[in-house]
């Protein structure tokens, strides 16, 4: 109806929608899921929560998975930064996964519109896949307990989820698995916790599970900060990545996995030693050589400070050893200008290509110009920049990103404008270079600044 009213002239698209936002809709999304996502873009902490979220915060090197139907970037923008973000059923199954330190937003996310579960197809469909999402719950569950936080009993997809997890074992199992389900309800002014069970039936199947009623969240977060691991889950995520690449490595013939380990001196993580060739050695400590970047945020931000770095070992193996996704906005282009044509693993390769087709793309569509000397909205955002707190949630950083991505495509910024805009975001907030805009912003920029010279590298 949204459409047709826009198509007839009815509704004027102007008034609903920015140039930005016009476009994603020429290019596909769905107007009222634009809208939906323009809504939820934005948040306010409420300043009463501040010690409930502080120590929800502290707690996020404890947890292992977060699995949410909140469209918004208030967890994986604000309390779990770290985390690998995953949007929609899809990616529980299309995309390599450690059950470390992610975060599966199964309803959608505001940065992918059309990825949002609204309206009643979506559901439907939603629900005719469900058991690809109680596969996940059954996978996770093998490792963990899982807390419910924020979702009743009588939630339909939770009376799903369970009716199909209740038919997959045997009653012995079921019994066993009391222990792992808790479910957190809030109940109005009581401090102390009302511990107790309940038997959750549906459609002629039961299970017991735990229940804790309690207005007092902050106690639950200090219960479970208690927890002491070897490893945060962070660590875990990249060990694990690691090991499957050394191990795949090996059975390829290119070296044994195992050839020499000891504890770090840091935490009682394994190192294990990478030996490819006798003229090339490269060292794995948790997702990286040894004196390289550990993350690629970390590299992303030594190419941003121009900091000195060997590009030909980031090309050749770096990009191999932490396992780099395609889509993963990382400085690519800054190391394929310092390394010649014909050099690059295939996962540096691919990632460089992506993101050079993505990026590409982007210009055309919007006409951008490279070398743009107009600044007409630096003054506007610098000003935005300069009310941000410390403080302020990741989301108000987030948005500066999604500002200057926007105007520097549509030629109001120029490449000075986002170097500088990015590099006082960083000094305010250094954590901003986990946030998946500043990390598209971030790669972007490096694209701009690095296109000529690519340009003449490919003619040469």
């Amino acid at each position: 109806m949204l459409r047709e009213k826009i198509i007839s002239g009815d509704l004027d698209i102007n008034t609903i929608l920015t140039t930005e936002e016009q476009k994603q809709y020429l290019n596909g999304s769905d107007c009222f899921k634009l809208l939906v996502s323009k809504k939820f873009m934005s948040y306010e902490i409420n300043q009463q929560m501040n010690e409930e979220l502080t120590y929800l915060k502290k707690i996020e090197s404890k947890i292992s998975s977060i699995l949410t139907t909140n469209y918004d970037n208030f967890l994986n923008g604000s309390i779990f930064v770290n985390s690998e973000k995953f949007i929609s059923q899809d990616d529980l199954y299309f995309c390599e996964h450690t059950n470390y330190a992610e975060i599966y937003k199964l309803h959608g996310d505001v940065d992918v519109p059309n990825s949002i579960i609204v309206t009643s197809n979506d559901y439907k469909n939603f629900q005719n896949n469900l058991k690809l999402l109680t596969a996940k719950v059954m996978t996770l569950l093998c490792d963990f307990p899982i807390i419910f936080i924020g979702y009743s009993l009588s939630d339909e997809n939770i009376k799903a989820i369970f009716y199909d997890f209740i038919n997959s074992f045997g009653p012995d199992v079921k019994v066993k698995c009391k222990d792992k389900f808790i479910f957190v309800e809030y109940l109005k002014a009581q401090n102390s916790f009302i511990e107790g069970e309940k038997i959750f039936q549906y459609k002629g199947s039961d299970i017991t599970v735990k229940t804790i009623k309690t207005d007092n969240f902050v106690d639950i977060y200090k219960y479970i900060d208690l927890i002491k691991p070897v490893n945060t889950s962070l660590e875990l995520r990249e060990i694990k990545k690691n090991l499957k690449n050394l191990v795949v490595a090996s059975e390829k013939g290119e070296g044994s996995p195992f050839n020499n380990f000891s504890a770090t001196n840091k935490s009682n993580a394994v190192v294990f030693e990478y030996k490819p060739s006798d003229s090339e050695q490269a060292v794995g400590i948790m997702s990286t050589m040894e004196g390289f970047a550990k993350t690629p945020d970390e590299l992303n931000l030594q190419i941003f400070k121009e900091e000195k770095i060997d590009y030909l070992e980031y090309a050749t193996n770096w990009f191999e050893l932490c396992n780099i996704q395609n889509s993963r906005n990382i400085c690519v282009f800054t190391i394929k200008a310092n390394v010649p044509n014909d050099i690059g693993s295939i996962k540096f390769n691919n990632n460089y290509n992506y993101k050079k087709e993505q990026f590409d793309k982007l210009i055309q569509e919007n006409g951008t110009n490279i070398t743009n000397t107009n600044s007409s909205n630096r003054e506007e955002i610098l000003k935005e920049v300069d009310l941000l707190k410390k403080e302020d949630s990741m989301n108000k950083f987030a948005n500066i990103c999604s500002h200057v991505l926007n105007y520097r495509l549509n030629n109001k910024l120029t490449n000075v404008d986002c170097h500088d805009i990015l590099a006082l975001l960083i000094g305010k907030r250094k954590d901003i270079i986990s946030n998946s805009l500043a990390r598209k912003l971030m790669s972007f920029y490096d694209y701009l600044i690095n296109y000529n010279m690519l340009s003449s590298k490919k003619e040469d």
